[in-house]
């Protein structure tokens, strides 16, 4: 049996693939780190695993559509229930209990639904050791604020992975609140350079402002110390790709050729190193040797 794991989502495969998500802090999303375009392009490459061959990353997850899913910082299922619509089995896992029950009553009305939900955390997964074709860490890295806690959910991710097995995780970019700021005026708020400024030198996002948009608590990852904390996991073959890239909300696409159009150009781009730190989000995807 195969298995991925994303965040914490964990893939496991035997003519299935099975996805387990583990948990996060996880906030609200606020309009710093907005979905947009960029969100989209992310669900994209999820949600056509599977699909559609041709968009799947290099290293990519099984093609086999039944697949049971294990979501790490699942939150109330955003993609959980969009995978198991498409056929995999998920388990759904996140360190906030109102998220687990928020998800368990979305199940109650909809089409396809985790297979399982739990509370858990991302520095300890109840799973077994090389069991997951698949591991999908979506919140934990950022949320997780000390590098050794990070560590910790890497190599547990790590563990739980069988030889070959892929991980997904995405970063927030050192650079996000500063791009944010120029971009949308917010620098005009001296409180908010202040933030920039501490996000600058260190990484470590602070909002003690009573404004929500400004985000929450969190680690924002330069592009070659995520690589450093991928490969002190212990992962290989690492790529990093923005998932917004250097463009965070371009204008919403009128028709579908004009949105295959943006994507496309979107994929050409996303692992250019040289744009890698403009991207809000950055995706890391890298194999257990």
């Amino acid at each position: 049996m195969s298995r991925i794991r994303m965040g914490t989502f964990s893939v496991s495969v035997r003519k299935r693939v099975e996805f387990r998500v583990c948990p996060r802090i996880s906030a609200r999303g606020a309009p710093l780190l907005r979905a947009g375009a960029g969100s989209r392009a992310a669900r994209d490459v999820f949600l056509s695993l599977g699909k559609n061959p041709d968009r799947r990353p290099a290293a990519s997850l099984p093609t086999t559509r039944t697949c049971s899913c294990s979501r790490c910082g699942g939150g109330a299922g955003a993609y959980a229930f969009p995978l198991a619509e498409q056929g995999y089995s998920v388990h759904l896992i996140d360190p906030v209990p109102l998220h687990i029950e928020q998800a368990k009553q979305r199940a109650e009305t909809a089409p396809a639904a985790p297979k399982d939900f739990q509370v858990g955390d991302a520095r300890s997964l109840s799973i077994n050791d090389a069991t997951a074709d698949a591991v999908l860490l979506f919140g934990p890295l950022y949320h997780l604020t000390e590098r050794r806690d990070r560590l910790t959910a890497l190599r547990e991710a790590h563990r739980v992975l069988h030889p070959g097995g892929t991980l997904f995780a995405v970063a927030i970019s050192r650079f996000a609140s500063a791009l944010d700021g120029i971009g949308r005026g917010r620098m005009r708020d001296p409180k908010f350079a202040q933030i920039v400024e501490q996000d600058l030198k260190t990484g470590q996002h602070r909002n003690e402002t009573e404004e929500f948009e400004y985000f929450t608590t969190a680690f924002f990852h330069h592009p070659d110390e995520f690589l450093e904390e991928l490969k002190e996991g212990e992962f290989s073959d690492v790529t990093l790709r923005s998932i917004e890239g250097p463009l965070w909300a371009p204008p919403e696409p009128l028709t579908p050729e004009e949105r295959d159009r943006l994507m496309t150009i979107m994929r050409t781009i996303e692992t250019e190193p040289t744009l890698i730190g403009s991207s809000a989000h950055i995706m890391a995807i890298a194999r257990k040797s």
